[in-house]
C-alpha cells in the first residue's frame, strides 16, 4: 500500500483503493472550479485523469486559482497542473490537452473514461459536451455557476431537471431541452440568487466547495457509492 493513501484504506478498502487506481477520468476546465476537482481526485488515489483546459493563467486568477501564483503567470494551466498533480502521486497518470472543446474534439473527450467533469466555462461547449456524454451514456458531473455566489450555505447537487436559482442552470436546461434532453445528468450548483454585479465576481470559498463536491460525487460514483453517510 502507497503509503500517501493510508488514511483512505479504512474507508474505501484495499478493493476500493485499487479501483481507484485503474479509474480513468477526464476533467474538462481546470480553474476555479475543476482545478480543485482535480487534486481532490489526485489526493484520493484516481490513477489515470485527463485534463482539458486551453488557458494559460493570469493574474486574475490567482484569488481563486490552486495553479495561479505569482511564479506561474502566463504559463499554461495544464502544464503547471501537471507538474503539481505528480508532486502529489508521481504513479498519477496525467494527460495534458491544451485545446478549446468544442463540436469537433468532443467524442474525443468521453473516449475510453469511467467518467467525465465538466467545468466548462463556454455555454456551447458545456451544452455540447452534456448532451454528447447523454447520448453516449457516460457518466458525466456537470458544474452551473458559481461566480456571483457568496453563501456556501446554498451549494447543493442534483439531476439538471431539478436545478433552480441559477441562471447558467436554466439556460443550460432550456437548450438541452431543444435537444430532447430533460433529465439525466447530475449537477452541482447554488440555489443563492445571483448577486446584482455588472461585474464577474468569483469567491474561491464558493469555486472550490463547487470542485470538492464534484470530485466527492466522482469518487462516490467510482466507488459505486460507498461514500452515502447515514444520519444520526
Amino acid at each position: 500500500m502507497d503509503r500517501r493513501f493510508n488514511r483512505l484504506e479504512p474507508l474505501f478498502g484495499k478493493d476500493g483503493i485499487e479501483k481507484l487506481k485503474k479509474s480513468r477520468v477526464s476533467i474538462c476546465g481546470i480553474g476555479g472550479v475543476g482545478g480543485y476537482t482535480l487534486e481532490a481526485l489526485a489526493r484520493s488515489g484516481v490513477g489515470n485523469i485527463k485534463i482539458y483546459d486551453f488557458d494559460k493563467i493570469e493574474e486574475s486568477n490567482i484569488n481563486r486559482q490552486l495553479w495561479a501564483l505569482e511564479s506561474t503567470i502566463g504559463m499554461s494551466k495544464v502544464s503547471v497542473a501537471k507538474k503539481r498533480i505528480e508532486e502529489i502521486n508521481p504513479n498519477c497518470n496525467i494527460e495534458c490537452f491544451d485545446f478549446f472543446i468544442d463540436k469537433t474534439n468532443i467524442d474525443a473527450v468521453l473516449r475510453d473514461v469511467d467518467i467525465v467533469v465538466d467545468a466548462i466555462d463556454s455555454l456551447q461547449s458545456k451544452i455540447d459536451l452534456l448532451e454528447l456524454s447523454y447520448k453516449t451514456q457516460v457518466k458525466i458531473i456537470s458544474s452551473m455557476g458559481a461566480a456571483k455566489k457568496i453563501d456556501p450555505q446554498f451549494i447543493t447537487f442534483g439531476d439538471i431537471s431539478k436545478t433552480k436559482g441559477d441562471k447558467i442552470a436554466k439556460i443550460v436546461r432550456g437548450e438541452l431541452r431543444k435537444r430532447g434532453i430533460y433529465k439525466g445528468i447530475e449537477c452541482i450548483y447554488s440555489t443563492e440568487r445571483n448577486l446584482e454585479i455588472e461585474e464577474l465576481g468569483s469567491l474561491v470559498t464558493i469555486t472550490a466547495i463547487f470542485g470538492e463536491l464534484i470530485a466527492h460525487r466522482a469518487l462516490n460514483y467510482l466507488l459505486d457509492n460507498k461514500l452515502n453517510g447515514v444520519s444520526c
